[in-house]
């Protein structure tokens, strides 16, 4: 089911005969592609992001990964054949590139570009430049690479010597990447050219553009505790640790700034992060657009209660105990009584014991909210609700 404005993916009627068994759903800021079971690839949306896929419709089979720039889409045939459609300048056209993209073990994506490794470990780049697109600059040092992590716009290939090779939009001050061996490295996180890692002792390294990921401050505290958790906006990081706490760092106006005790859950937006204590309080700190202040009206609802905060690019949702949504960030993503209507209406299909439970007004007492938490466990796992669609601050796991 797909519901919101037509041309950008809200109506799914052209392929809905076909959207069965679908195992794995993908978007572009206008579009979506579905993946069923047996590797046939669906889209729908607008043409220019992605959602018309006639022109290479017969390449769709037998597809067994698939990634999401802002604009395009790349798929990863079963014999390692890579397939591209979709706005050109986000990496909808490899042609630029030269290179016939065969042999392909995965692909990568990040906001406006496309890496694919090769079985060789060398890497083909394509898509804006900015983002990391164009990699003739570090080329040579391209070779035999394991794994490739992505930030919003740049990307970090970690080498079998343990060299990790950074590029796309870093600019001035840019902090060396240290050499890890990849079998050391436990998760990499990437702000919009930054990187953080947390390694299998759980220490943490950072590197790449200097304002987002200077951490020097933290050096001694980090030193003898152990990171349990990262998470980043498009311009800082968030540490939670093992004992509770919580530390940031990056650029200030992007939620850098920021350090709390006794935190158990932290969401993060693109320019802010929130975080759920053990006494079920939320705090949020960064972006004023983007969920870095709590509207006053709100506050109240967010002081306790609160079992888990959920996040879009721009927006929080916080779900009370109660199974009412506390929702708060860029207005446009707060204000759709038609969308949680639409939403009930598909769940009642789905959970039809929701039928039992009225609607109830959320803690801002004008937007209707579900009075059971089974809607909410349901919204975490269906993953089929994008941004582009008044989400309401509801994360799919689908990283721009």
């Amino acid at each position: 089911m797909a519901w919101g404005s037509p041309d950008a993916g809200g109506d799914c009627s052209a392929v809905a005969a076909q959207l069965v068994e679908v195992c794995a759903l993908h978007s572009t800021d206008g579009a979506f592609a579905a993946l069923t079971r047996w590797g046939k690839l669906l889209t729908w949306g607008c043409a220019w992001h992605g959602g018309d896929s006639r022109e290479v419709s017969e390449d769709l089979e037998l597809c067994c990964q698939v990634v999401a720039t802002r604009g395009a889409f790349a798929v990863r045939r079963t014999s390692g054949e890579v397939v591209v459609w979709g706005d050109p300048s986000t990496g909808g056209d490899v042609r630029a590139t030269g290179e016939r993209l065969v042999r392909v073990r995965k692909l990568f994506a990040n906001a406006g570009a496309l890496a694919a490794l090769r079985e060789d470990g060398s890497i083909v780049t394509w898509g804006s430049h900015e983002n990391g697109g164009d990699s003739r600059q570090v080329q040579s040092q391209l070779v035999d690479v394991l794994e490739i992590h992505c930030a919003q716009k740049a990307f970090a290939a970690v080498r079998s010597d343990g060299r990790i090779v950074t590029w796309g939009a870093l600019s001035g001050p840019v902090k060396q990447a240290p050499e890890i061996q990849l079998q050391n490295i436990r998760e990499v996180v990437g702000s919009n050219a930054g990187f953080a890692a947390i390694l299998q002792d759980g220490s943490m390294v950072t590197w790449g553009q200097q304002d987002e990921c200077d951490c020097s401050h933290l050096l001694e505290e980090l030193s003898t505790s152990t990171v349990r958790e990262l998470y980043a906006t498009s311009g800082a990081f968030c540490v939670l640790l093992a004992h509770g706490g919580l530390r940031c760092f990056g650029r200030s106006d992007l939620g850098g700034e920021g350090a709390l005790e006794e935190v158990v859950q932290v969401a993060a937006t693109l320019g802010a992060f929130a975080a759920l204590r053990s006494n079920g309080s939320v705090t949020a700190w960064g972006h004023r657009l983007m969920g870095g202040e709590v509207p006053s009206h709100l506050e109240r609802a967010l002081q306790s209660e609160v079992t888990q905060v959920i996040s879009s690019e721009v927006a929080f949702t916080a779900v009370r105990s109660d199974g009412s949504l506390v929702r708060w960030g860029h207005p446009h993503y707060t204000r759709s009584n038609r969308f949680l209507s639409r939403l009930r209406s598909f769940l009642l299909g789905i959970v039809p014991e929701l039928q039992n439970h009225d609607t109830l007004t959320d803690a801002s007492g004008s937007r209707p909210g579900f009075r059971t938490e089974d809607s909410v466990d349901v919204l975490l796992r269906i993953n089929i609700i994008h941004q582009n669609f008044a989400l309401n601050g509801i994360e799919t796991g689908v990283a721009k």
